[in-house]
Formats: C-alpha cells, structure tokens, sequence
C-alpha cells in the first residue's frame, strides 16, 4: 500500500502592520494602527518612569537586606555588641519608607499609562497627581503582603539577633 504524503498549507507571512498590544487594568486590547506616533512615544516615556519606579524598588530592597546582614555579621564578630542589630533597625526603616514610596508611585504611574491609552491624559503630560485619590495611600503600600511581609521578617531578625545577642553576653 503507498503511503500518501501528508500535504501542510504553506503559510505566508503577511505583516499586519504596527499593532500596539495594550494591556489595561480591566483588559487586553489589541490597537492596530489607533494610537498616534505621539501617543506611543508618551506611552513609551511611561513605561521608562515605571520601569525605574521597579527598579528602584528592587534596589531598594537590596540595600536593606544587605544592610541589616552586614549589622549581623558585625554583631556576631563580637558578642558584646548587642546594640549593633538595634541599630541596624534605623535604615531598615527607612528603606522600608522608601520602598512602599516608590511602589506608589509605580502603581500611580501604571493608572497614567492606562489614562493615556484611553485618552484621558494630557499630551506628554507626566502628571499624576490626578490619579492619587484612587490609589492606596503611601503607608497601605507599606503594608501589603509583599512590602510588609519583607520588611517584617528583616526587622523581626534583627531584633531576634539583638535579643539573643544580649542574653548570651
């Protein structure tokens, strides 16, 4: 029996032409050709300001952990320095502060970019102050599972290591 050769459609490729993927709060939409070059390039400095808002968070959180874990590693040098973790609390704080700031400021940079796309924003406008009400405020940033919980669990081993440091003195 002769075996027929399974025959595939040739598939061309055929450019479509510029299509923005955009993705919104509510949904994903596909714009093929609707946004002007004007807007692309707003929204393309939009996305450059939210990609440095995460970056800095990232670093942020970096700095703070490598922080408090040189505090560690001086206090278990000597055991008489029970104080140094203490002091490890202070940028641990800070860094804190710092970190729910700046994802704020992402999340209001995100509800710019979504403004933009729909054609609320002004042209080039940079401006978020518009879309600060119906963000969470900076110390509800501050305390959401994924800020909060880091933060916690450095300051919650920090103040361990002071603890167990000055018992065992």
């Amino acid at each position: 029996a002769a075996r027929r050769a399974h025959r595939y459609p040739v598939l061309k490729w055929v450019d479509p032409g510029p299509i923005l993927s955009v993705r919104t709060s509510e949904h994903v939409c596909y714009c093929p050709g609707m946004l002007s070059d004007q807007t692309i390039k707003h929204l393309e400095f939009v996305e450059t300001v939210i990609a440095r808002m995460g970056q800095n968070s990232f670093t942020i959180k970096a700095w703070a952990i490598g922080l408090s874990a040189a505090a560690l590693a001086v206090a278990s040098a000597d055991t008489g320095r029970w104080a140094v973790p203490l002091i490890g609390l202070l940028p641990a704080f800070v860094f804190w502060g710092l970190d729910g700031y700046y994802l704020r400021q992402e999340i209001l940079f995100r509800r710019l970019y979504d403004a933009v796309i729909a054609g609320d924003a002004g042209e080039f406008s940079m401006s978020t102050s518009s879309y600060s009400a119906s963000v969470a405020t900076w110390r509800r940033v501050c305390v959401t599972q994924t800020v909060g919980a880091l933060y916690a669990v450095v300051i919650a081993v920090l103040l361990f290591a002071a603890v167990v440091l000055q018992v065992f003195q």
